[in-house]
């Protein structure tokens, strides 16, 4: 994180709140997923560990689907020019 704030310091032209929510919000569900992850780990058969690794597949997919997504809208933008 300390070379994330030097970058942004030294060259963004980002506020500093939206930076730091971005970042908060950013952040939420993976460290939530991987503290559900950790405290399953004695049980990997359990509902909690499932859903967990469930939630941890799904979101390392968004970035990819949105690509997708953003893909199609760009060529469809393209076509319609």
């Amino acid at each position: 994180m300390g070379c994330t704030i030097t970058t942004y310091l030294c060259i963004s032209k980002i506020k500093l709140r939206d930076f730091a929510l971005g970042s908060l919000i950013g952040m939420i569900p993976g460290g939530f997923i991987n503290a559900v992850m950790g405290s399953s780990l004695e049980n990997v058969a359990s509902v909690q560990f499932i859903v967990a690794l469930g939630a941890f597949i799904l979101l390392a997919l968004v970035p990819l689907i949105y690509m997708k997504m953003k893909k199609k809208t760009v060529s469809v933008k393209d076509s319609a020019s």
